[in-house]
């Protein structure tokens, strides 16, 4: 009895390794496929491992891949109705279902559909877990719903981040720099100033992010009418490293624009002019127009 016993056993343990095998190979296969973008290949393996997934942590990794394998084809419908596979699953742990919640949001954004993934975006912090995948999802929100002009509940979602000590810096500073937009749409411009001067004085925060706080900073000086204030937010732009060749750009024209205009240095202004015109992608034809304007302002003196 006992030996026979024992070969059952050793026989149950062969056909469930055999199972586990059989859902490895069609899932690494699957990936290759993809991998070599023969996508129809892809998607035949990953129905079979389907197939043959024995647990919920195999369904939504083999679910997951197929709608990946969808999304690069653009197939939005084949890649919708796979996520809502995953979220129908109640036996899919809630994170991997709160992860399928947010591609379908990043599904939406592809498709340009702004309105319907903020939906789905916010859908996913029914789930009420705190994680890197939540944090994206806030972030996301706000910036949603600042650009629908909806500053109250965006400046909630920035201000959930700001809050949380387990949001990573690279989130909370890109936080800042909404809630900063969102202070500045609502024209309380002292605020903006206030709660974007740590991010853009502090050297640790990267270059690009340091840029855009200045340029809200410059922004909010000028409607306050302190504009050597705004121009020295706009040197400091200039003065940064490895930013993005638009930052520069603005901080010049900018700047140009309020010393040749308002502060009327002219001197200023044209040694502004010489340091655009050596960028790389410079704008000729309007700093040869400043350039006139300001012989011509000149002349009346």
């Amino acid at each position: 009895m006992n030996t026979k016993m024992l070969t059952l056993a050793v026989l149950m343990t062969a056909v469930s390794v055999t199972v586990r095998a059989d859902f490895q190979t069609s899932y690494q296969a699957g990936k290759k496929a993809a991998a070599q973008k023969q996508y129809a290949e892809a998607l035949t393996q990953y129905e079979s491992a389907a197939k043959e997934a024995s647990s919920p942590g195999q369904r939504y990794q083999v679910f997951n891949a197929m709608t990946q394998t969808y999304q690069q084809q653009k197939d939005w419908q084949n890649a919708e109705a796979t996520l809502t596979k995953i979220l129908d699953d109640k036996d899919i742990s809630a994170e991997n279902r709160m992860n399928a919640q947010i591609f379908l949001g990043d599904c939406k954004m592809m498709q340009q559909k702004p309105t319907e993934a903020l939906q789905e975006y916010q859908k996913s912090l029914t789930f009420e877990i705190r994680n890197g995948q939540r944090h994206y999802a806030v972030l996301t929100c706000g910036n949603l719903l600042a650009g629908q002009k909806k500053y109250d509940e965006a400046g909630k979602c920035f201000q959930e981040l700001l809050d949380d000590p387990q949001v990573n810096a690279t989130r909370k500073n890109r936080a800042r720099i909404g809630m900063g937009n969102v202070l500045y749409a609502q024209e309380k411009y002292q605020e903006t100033i206030d709660t974007m001067k740590d991010t853009a004085n502090d050297p640790k925060v990267p270059a690009g992010t340091r840029a855009d706080a200045l340029l809200i900073i410059a922004r909010a000086q000028y409607k306050l009418k302190a504009y050597k204030d705004a121009c020295d937010a706009y040197m400091s732009i200039i003065a940064l490293n490895n930013i993005p060749a638009y930052f520069k750009k603005t901080a010049y024209s900018k700047a140009i624009s309020i010393q040749a205009g308002i502060l009327k240095d002219y001197a200023q202004a044209k040694k502004l002019l010489d340091d655009y015109a050596k960028m790389p992608g410079a704008n000729k034809k309007w700093i040869e127009n400043y350039r006139a304007r300001i012989s011509k302002a000149e002349e009346t003196l």
